[in-house]
């Protein structure tokens, strides 16, 4: 592993393993400050690592560090506030005897203890019953929130993952889900039925005297491992991602059911792909918790979470590649049908960008040469050589993932 890795990973486990930040992280020289900075603001995690590499002198003499400052500072102040605009949203919700369950972002920044407004989240999720979505569609409304779907019915929701919401003047987005996981392959349905007593088995955790609903500490962690699972058999996932699983099971690993954790995780082929996180916890972040299931390849899987970034998406190449491999997981599929899936995706997919399909199925192809044309007009903005980049990548991916079992 190159020394910008290890030094990048020595300051994360600095950060989330010593909140009294007694001495520093050691580092190994020569030390690339401005390398260090740019791997933090790829994972979106610059607050947290600023917060912790201002404390060498060197670093405080780099020229563009009042910038960071700033930057840093705006980051943290940014996130405040979208915590208190969720927060007063929420209160809304309870006033009007709603419950919506929610997912990851402020939960999981509450792992982070007094630096969880460190660890940025780019909007919040809730998980809502179909039967109270039009419910709480009013209530983001009243409270000044613009819907991205302002006409979905009540049909489309049945295969609709999520639904945006934007605060209009900040931009403050909201995502309301009616499913867990989305219906776009089988993968992603079984994934989804590991999650059909959420609303049953939900807790409460009071943030700044909010009581927000949310999933048991066992769907809550499954849920975390599973999504970030998601997003790697696409672009791939990055480090903030292992970083909330991680400390998820640090703090609450006995009260998580492992049983039914290992089964779900086998089913989705994703058990491999945990034992390889809880490695690099152990080995590079200091993480004190058993490696509970067999490793594939945890230093592949790492320096793919480094190259990647938060969500993999780096441009319309990984955009493509996403498309590819999404469609050939989850089935017993050939690689004919899975190349004839990508350029022709069923409705189930399609229904993401095209909701009307849900009700006018016999528009799919209409909405198969709308993609095509918006597909070649990339391509010449990218030079032509936007389709070789994207099976390049999805090829790459592939190859990493069949060490998975995938």
């Amino acid at each position: 592993m190159e020394r910008q890795v290890k030094n990048f990973l020595e300051i994360i486990k600095y950060a989330i393993h010593n909140p009294e930040r007694e001495g520093l992280p050691e580092l190994m020289e020569p030390v690339d400050f401005h390398g260090l900075a740019m791997l933090a603001k790829k994972h979106n995690l610059y607050p947290l690592f600023h917060e912790v590499i201002c404390r060498f002198p060197e670093y405080r003499n780099q020229p563009d560090y009042e910038q960071n400052v700033y930057l840093a500072m705006t980051m943290l102040a940014q996130q405040v506030k979208k915590t208190d605009a969720f927060l007063k949203l929420y209160r809304a919700f309870l006033a009007a005897n709603l419950h919506p369950i929610v997912m990851k972002g402020i939960i999981c920044r509450q792992l982070y203890g007094k630096y969880g407004e460190y660890r940025p989240s780019g909007d919040e999720d809730i998980l809502v019953r179909k039967e109270e979505f039009f419910q709480v569609k009013a209530v983001l409304e009243e409270m000044g929130y613009e819907c991205e779907r302002p006409d979905v019915t009540e049909a489309q929701l049945e295969l609709l993952q999520e639904v945006a919401f934007y605060e209009k003047e900040s931009r403050f987005l909201i995502e309301v889900h009616t499913n867990v996981m989305g219906h776009e392959n089988e993968l992603r349905t079984r994934m989804g039925d590991c999650f059909q007593n959420v609303f049953a088995n939900a807790r409460v955790c009071e943030v700044s005297e909010v009581p927000l609903t949310t999933m048991s500490h066992t769907e809550h962690y499954l849920f975390l491992v599973l999504h970030a699972f998601k997003h790697f058999t696409l672009n791939g996932v990055g480090v903030r991602q292992m970083m909330d699983i991680l400390l998820y099971q640090e703090q609450f690993g006995t009260e998580i059911d492992w049983e039914y954790v290992e089964t779900a995780l086998r089913e989705n082929h994703a058990a491999g792909y945990l034992g390889d996180l809880q490695y690099i916890g152990m080995t590079y972040l200091g993480c004190s918790l058993p490696i509970r299931y067999e490793t594939c390849a945890p230093e592949n899987l790492l320096e793919d979470m480094v190259e990647v970034g938060v969500f993999g998406k780096r441009g319309e190449a990984d955009e493509l590649a996403g498309r590819i491999n999404l469609n050939s997981k989850g089935g017993k599929q050939s690689a004919i049908w899975t190349w004839i899936r990508a350029g022709f995706p069923s409705r189930e997919f399609m229904i993401n960008k095209a909701p009307h399909l849900r009700e006018k199925p016999w528009l799919l192809p209409v909405e198969w040469l709308k993609r095509w044309g918006r597909f070649l007009k990339k391509t010449k903005k990218y030079d032509g050589n936007l389709m070789m980049d994207g099976m390049k990548k999805s090829r790459k991916r592939m190859e990493l993932l069949r060490k998975y079992g995938l």
